[in-house]
């Protein structure tokens, strides 16, 4: 959780390594990729040049595709894994503008907040519910949120 280690990490490519041990549905067991996530999103946290590294291996969009893949999957019936990749997404966009201008640019960026939100479903996981609430809170709360951005998430 030291910054100066986060960045030692990413360094070594640990980053890569991380994304590509989570991307690994088959291979990877559950709770792996759960921890693997949980890193990511503490490694990024409020870390600039972590989330600027994130950024440029397209994290966001595969994160983002990831979540889609889980979302049909009977083995996240509790959401816990959709909830880890939200929050891996969100620390890694939260407070960088170019990563926020990144990802509500993506198709997905409205669909994956709905989605997470529960919209038009009432079996929405409470984790996931609230994980999809913070990241939307912060959102159209960052100081470099514009009206366009909070009209894109009414």
């Amino acid at each position: 959780e030291q910054i100066d280690y986060a960045r030692a990490f990413c360094s070594m490519a640990g980053l890569p390594f991380l994304l590509g041990c989570v991307g690994e549905r088959q291979a990877m067991p559950r709770s792996t990729r759960l921890v693997c996530l949980g890193i990511l999103a503490t490694l990024c946290h409020n870390n600039p040049p972590v989330q600027k590294q994130l950024l440029e291996l397209g994290a966001i969009r595969i994160l983002s595709e990831l979540y889609f893949q889980e979302e049909n999957d009977t083995n996240d019936a509790d959401g816990l894994l959709r909830s880890r990749i939200l929050q891996a997404i969100s620390a890694s966009v939260r407070s960088h503008e170019l990563a926020e201008a990144v990802y509500c640019q993506l198709d997905q960026a409205v669909p994956l907040l709905e989605h997470g939100l529960g919209v038009g479903d009432s079996t929405t996981p409470p984790v996931l519910l609230t994980r999809a609430l913070f990241f939307l809170r912060a959102l159209v709360t960052s100081d470099t949120a514009t009206r366009a951005r909070v009209r894109q998430y009414t």
